[in-house]
């Protein structure tokens, strides 16, 4: 027997207790990860060029070993796209090979309003998709009804008001 050294074993913290919930959203994702819901809500009213922040609490259905990215769209009346974060959730700390069953993760999106945006009401959208095909994840409501285009509305709006 020989003594080689010692060997520290690191990873992050998983949690499995769900936060308080401000807003009720619940969604499927595939066979790999819930939505609960957000911490808090969104503001309401933002102006061009301001920060806001989307608090999403999910919760892990299954591991999965395909990479899996996060996507959060602002889509304005024609749905199209006005910003969007597309991600590894918690910040880029919590990639899907690293999760466990059950675990639930805490993940802030934070989006910029361009400095352009024309004043009005805009939809927060969320889906998921594959990393390596860019093929989205299928999305079902809390319900288990299937989500046109594979994206999940929040229930916040966001008014961009004039300057």
């Amino acid at each position: 027997e020989v003594k080689l050294g010692d060997v520290t074993v690191e990873g992050r913290p998983h949690t499995f207790d769900v936060p308080p919930l401000a807003v009720a959203a619940e969604a499927s994702f595939g066979s790999a990860v819930d939505l609960l819901g957000l911490k808090s809500a969104p503001p309401q009213v933002v102006k061009p060029g301001a920060q806001i922040t989307v608090p999403l609490v999910w919760r892990v259905a299954q591991p999965s070993p395909i990479s899996l990215v996060r996507f959060v769209h602002v889509l304005g009346p024609d749905g199209t796209p006005l910003t969007q974060s597309d991600g590894i959730p918690c910040a880029g700390a919590c990639p899907a090979s690293s999760w466990v069953k059950d675990e639930v993760l805490d993940d802030e999106v934070a989006l910029t309003i361009p400095q352009d945006a024309k004043a009005g009401d805009y939809t927060l959208v969320i889906g998921w998709y594959d990393q390596s095909t860019l093929q989205r994840l299928n999305a079902v409501d809390g319900a288990g009804s299937a989500l046109p285009d594979q994206l999940m509305p929040l229930p916040v709006k966001v008014s961009v008001a004039s300057d």
